[in-house]
C-alpha cells in the first residue's frame, strides 16, 4: 500500500522580472499521508512559493508534484489573514467554501463551530470576532472542505502569544483526529518543533533543502507538552545553527 499523498521531484522555481531570479532549486521531498508537516527558512527564502506551487496557485519552473489523491477539491488552504467577507455572518463564512464546490457539510461544520466554542455567535459578523476568533473560522471554513491536504502559511502570526498556541494546538488535534496531511510554513521554530513530525529547513535563496529532520517525541505528547521536553531546545539549537541564528 502506497502511503504517499504527494511526491516532489527536482523542483526548481525561477521568477522572471527584469532578470532571472533563482527562488527554489532541485526540491525533492515525499510527504505521507498524516503526517504533520514544517517548512521553516530565513525570510523570503522561498517558503509560501512552495507552498503556491503545492497548492496550484503557482507553477513550478522545472520539475514535478506527483498527487496521490483528486488534488481538485482536496486541498484546503490557510493564510496569514482570515480573509473573511465582512457582509457575510459567521455562520455564511464558514460554509462559504463548502458551498462553492457544492459540499454538503452544514452539519460538520455546525459541529465544529459547537466544539470552537463559534455557534453562539453564528449570526454575528467578523467585525464583532476577535483576532482569535476570527482565525478559528477561517481554519473552519478551510476544514468544512474536508480537505485530504491542509496548507497553512503563517496562519497564527498576527495573533498574541496565548491565541496563537491555543489555535495552533486546535490545528494539531484536529489535523492527527480527522488524519488531514499539514504542511505549515512558519518562521517560528518553537512552533514547527511542537507541532511537527518532520520539519524541513531551507537555505537562504536560491532555496535547496538544507536538513529534514524527524522529530522523536512521545506520540501521546501534545505540542504544549513538547516544549517541557529536554529533546525541544535540542532540536531548536540543530534547527537555529542550520538558520545561522546563532553567528557571532
Amino acid at each position: 500500500m502506497n502511503d504517499k499523498l504527494l511526491s516532489i521531484k527536482n523542483l526548481n522555481k525561477t521568477f522572471n522580472v527584469n532578470e532571472p531570479i533563482n527562488v527554489l532549486i532541485n526540491i525533492n521531498i515525499d510527504i505521507f499521508k498524516g503526517e504533520f508537516i514544517s517548512i521553516v527558512g530565513t525570510s523570503g527564502c522561498g517558503k509560501s512559493t512552495l507552498l503556491n506551487i503545492i497548492a496550484n496557485l503557482d507553477k513550478e519552473s522545472s520539475g514535478y508534484i506527483n498527487y496521490f489523491f483528486d488534488n481538485t477539491d482536496s486541498i484546503g488552504y490557510m493564510m496569514q489573514e482570515a480573509a473573511l467577507f465582512p457582509w457575510l455572518n459567521v455562520e455564511k463564512n464558514a460554509l462559504f467554501a463548502a458551498k462553492m464546490k457544492n459540499i454538503n457539510n452544514n452539519n460538520y461544520i455546525d459541529n465544529l463551530l459547537k466544539k470552537y466554542g463559534l455557534y453562539e455567535f453564528k449570526y454575528k459578523y467578523p467585525s464583532e470576532l476577535s483576532g482569535g476568533m476570527k482565525q478559528r473560522l477561517s481554519l473552519i471554513r478551510t476544514l468544512g472542505l474536508k480537505p485530504k491536504l491542509l496548507l497553512l502559511d503563517e496562519p497564527f502570526s498576527q495573533l498574541d502569544y496565548q491565541s496563537r498556541i491555543s489555535i495552533s494546538s486546535d490545528v494539531y488535534k484536529l489535523a492527527k483526529e480527522n488524519n488531514i496531511t499539514t504542511i505549515l510554513v512558519t518562521h517560528d521554530i518553537s512552533e514547527a518543533i511542537s507541532l511537527s513530525d518532520r520539519i524541513i529547513v531551507l537555505s537562504k535563496r536560491p532555496a535547496h533543502i538544507k536538513n529534514i529532520y524527524s522529530l522523536q517525541f512521545d506520540k501521546n505528547l501534545l505540542p504544549i507538552e513538547r516544549r517541557k521536553e529536554k529533546l525541544f531546545l535540542s532540536y531548536y539549537e540543530l534547527i537555529g545553527k542550520d538558520l545561522d541564528m546563532f553567528e557571532n
